[in-house]
């Protein structure tokens, strides 16, 4: 499968696909999503929306959700 991976900060989103029409328009992903924020969060979900700036986000569809303390280390 061809997964996409779009950086910012150190986050990233991964997905069979991305779409994204323009800095002022909302992010959307499709498909084996894996979305990260360097070593505090890890969500997987099918189905995603993420504000242009990356502040704001939806997931749904077979969620999962790992949270990381200091330093990396799984809660």
């Amino acid at each position: 499968k061809n997964s996409l991976i779009v950086y910012k900060n150190g986050e990233y989103i991964s997905a069979d696909r991305i779409t994204w029409k323009g800095k002022d328009e909302e992010i959307t992903a499709d498909g084996n999503i894996l979305m990260e924020k360097k070593n505090q969060i890890r969500i997987r979900g099918q189905k995603a929306w993420l504000s242009p700036d990356w502040t704001n986000f939806k997931m749904k569809q077979s969620v999962t959700t790992e949270l990381f303390g200091g330093e990396g280390i799984k809660l």
